[in-house]
């Protein structure tokens, strides 16, 4: 199956007006839901379901250890690494972000 890159926002400071540095937002692109942060000059994006049992990671939360954790059961993953930080399950599935001339794009 070949990449294929679809636009997020014009500009990185588009994004940022939309998704401000810290915070979260679901993003659906076809079939797939897609969590994006927005992490200091860059976002970072995951799958939005949570590999454990499927509930959705927007609903989660950001701890001040670059961490999201799911609202069901508080399963911590690592937003460098995607790793759950107990190693309980497996880790989320990374989406890589360029920022381009015609604007922020997300390579599905």
């Amino acid at each position: 199956m070949s990449e294929q890159k679809v636009k997020l926002f014009n500009s990185l400071e588009e994004g940022k007006g939309i998704i401000p540095n810290g915070h979260k937002r679901l993003v659906k692109i076809g079939d797939r839901n897609i969590c994006v942060v927005s992490a200091g000059s860059s976002f970072i994006a995951f799958q939005n379901e949570c590999p454990h049992l499927g509930h959705p990671l927007h609903d989660g939360t950001i701890n001040p250890y670059g961490e999201i954790v799911c609202a069901l059961h508080s399963y911590r993953f690592d937003l460098n690494t995607g790793e759950e930080c107990n190693f309980r399950c497996p880790a989320l599935r990374f989406y890589k972000i360029t920022e381009e001339p015609e604007g922020v794009m997300i390579v599905i």
